[in-house]
């Protein structure tokens, strides 16, 4: 069945264009033209510019609606102003939980770094900081790989003046530490070079040994694991409390957001003294009369 259309075209004061769309016109189906197009060019009619306050709002609600577990239900429908004191209030917690969880996360990410680096010297006895501060002997901290450590041994090792502590090992790599007179450590180093022993720098972050060291990483990792857990949880916490009110919040800045591009379609007269909205669009010829008698 095709139903019967008819051209209408509605006009009022421009501050009146909100309450005409949100109270009247989302109640009919209504197919919007562009009202300089429809109306053809007329010198007195402009486009409605207008920023579309709602739409930063509506994007800071719906990043925190996409964090919602999918079965939340959404809260009865609540007053504009409500719903922007809520979006604020919850964007305010959430930004500063962020602010130290970011922080955190940053922090963790370094611990975890000096624990990777420190990790394969654990079998080293000897205080890092003593090492570092070795002033007429050489020394070099690395790894070499399992494939040459025989031949190492057997060439290298046995063969120089230096000494090599094994400190660890994982699956591919050999891990040590090897001292040498600084004059002969220009000699020595194109020899390791050519077992491929790859070198790796320890800073003086570092107290104790290296196992101490380690454990004192190690400790510390878990305490900021443990204040990232909490600041997680208050985030879930909120978002459980405030969700169903959340999206009660979104539903009513999409409505509004969608009704205010309405002004996208809209034209405005240029009168200085009083400016007006025209709006043009079809609508079911049985709706005109009961639109005209509703409003």
């Amino acid at each position: 069945m095709i139903a019967k259309m008819k051209f209408v075209s509605l006009s009022g004061p421009k501050a009146d264009i909100d309450r005409m769309v949100n109270k009247y016109l989302t109640k009919y189906e209504i197919h919007l033209e562009n009202a300089l197009t429809a109306l053809g060019e007329d010198q007195h009619l402009v486009p409605y510019v207008q920023k579309n306050p709602y739409k930063d709002l509506l994007a800071t609600a719906g990043i925190y609606t996409e964090l919602l577990p999918p079965d939340t239900a959404a809260g009865p429908e609540i007053p504009l102003t409500d719903a922007i004191d809520l979006i604020d209030e919850v964007n305010g917690r959430l930004t500063g939980l962020r602010k130290k969880k970011s922080k955190l996360d940053a922090e963790l990410m370094k611990l975890r770094e000096s624990m990777k680096k420190i990790e394969p010297y654990q079998g080293l006895e000897y205080v890092l900081r003593a090492i570092l501060d070795f002033h007429f002997i050489s020394y070099r901290f690395g790894k070499l790989p399992k494939e040459y450590f025989e031949k190492f041994k057997t060439y290298v090792d046995e063969n120089t003046g230096a000494i090599f502590l094994v400190s660890g090992e994982d699956e591919t790599y050999v891990y040590g530490v090897y001292f040498v007179s600084k004059e002969e450590s220009h000699k020595v180093d194109a020899t390791y070079a050519s077992m491929h022993f790859e070198r790796l720098f320890i800073s003086d972050e570092y107290s104790g040994t290296p196992q101490a060291a380690y454990r004192i990483l190690s400790d510390q990792v878990a305490e900021k694991e443990k204040e990232l857990r909490e600041i997680e949880g208050e985030m879930a916490d909120l978002l459980d409390k405030e969700g169903g009110s959340l999206l009660a919040a979104e539903k009513k800045l999409k409505d509004l957001s969608s009704n205010f591009d309405v002004r996208r379609m809209a034209a405005c007269t240029e009168s200085k003294k009083d400016t007006f909205y025209i709006l043009c669009g079809w609508m079911d010829a049985d709706d005109v009369e009961k639109f005209r008698n509703d409003i």
